[in-house]
């Protein structure tokens, strides 16, 4: 994460949010098949606004669409977030993220991830009782790490 009052970016940083159970989902799932230490992954409530607006986002841009900041500070939102999450990811996905990028698919996959971001309260996972501290507690199979660090990664 950046040190205070920089707006370096170690790693990139999908930020997720940590009040929808199916985005809870999505972003472990994420973190299993896709991402493996390649970038982080944090709900915005952890991350608060001073922060997210290091980035220029605020916590209602965090609240309607997954965000996504590369390590240059530029952010990517919806569905181009996605793609570029796949494209960071494990290196069997880049193909994938290639033809995900095609301008072809750009208006499908919009309406894809619109159709799931309003739906995302009534899809799996999405319950009340899903809801995750904001404090983002250790993820089941993550290396030690109980904060947003990035020590030991390349």
């Amino acid at each position: 994460m950046p040190e205070a009052g920089t707006d370096l970016v170690p790693l990139p940083l999908l930020i997720f949010d940590g009040d929808r159970g199916f985005c809870t989902v999505a972003a472990r799932w994420t973190w299993r098949w896709v991402c493996r230490d390649r970038y982080e992954i944090r709900p915005w409530q952890q991350l608060g606004g001073a922060v997210l607006a290091r980035w220029g986002l605020t916590e209602q841009d965090c609240q309607a669409e997954v965000q996504l900041v590369d390590r240059e500070g530029r952010v990517s939102s919806g569905h181009r977030a996605v793609v570029a999450a796949v494209e960071l990811g494990h290196p069997v996905l880049r193909p994938v993220a290639r033809v995900l990028n095609a301008p072809a698919l750009d208006g499908p996959l919009a309406a894809a991830y619109g159709w799931v971001a309003e739906h995302r309260h009534a899809l799996p996972g999405g319950a009340p009782a899903c809801r995750i501290d904001p404090r983002w507690p250790d993820w089941p199979g993550r290396p030690e790490q109980t904060g947003p660090t990035t020590a030991g990664r390349s």
